[in-house]
């Protein structure tokens, strides 16, 4: 499951500690340390209660990964998510393609300063 992946590396990387995440999303420690050890998939209502909470960086991700966790492998390409202002929707564009993913970024650092600031400084890095 895609999505206890993401929330593991959530924990790991000290984005969150699960005690934390439970308490202020409103769900049982023990149900959200099922989810991260895939024992459990994550519900719709839980799936809401922790993007209500979740940092701003890390709700897109995590709404696509339990999107994918939802859609049968061979329909996965159907999935091509991009964000839109503060919500996510269904586009054209490949996230699977630089050129996509590129453009993704660019849209969401319009929006995110975190983005913005992490595009800036590695161009920064990068130039010739």
């Amino acid at each position: 499951m895609r999505l206890s992946s993401y929330l593991k590396y959530l924990v790991d990387t000290k984005v969150y500690r699960l005690v934390d995440l439970a308490k202020d999303a409103g769900v049982y420690l023990s149900d959200l340390s099922r989810i991260l050890n895939g024992r459990r998939p994550c519900g719709i209502r839980t799936l809401c209660k922790l993007l209500d909470v979740l940092p701003v960086e890390h709700r897109m991700q995590f709404l696509v990964l339990w999107l994918e966790d939802q859609v049968p492998a061979k329909h996965r390409d159907l999935l091509h998510i991009v964000p839109s202002g503060n919500s996510v929707t269904s586009d054209t564009l490949d996230i699977g393609t630089l050129e996509g993913a590129i453009e993704c970024l660019k849209q969401v650092a319009g929006t995110n300063e975190a983005v913005r600031d992490l595009l800036l400084f590695l161009a920064s890095q990068h130039r010739p």
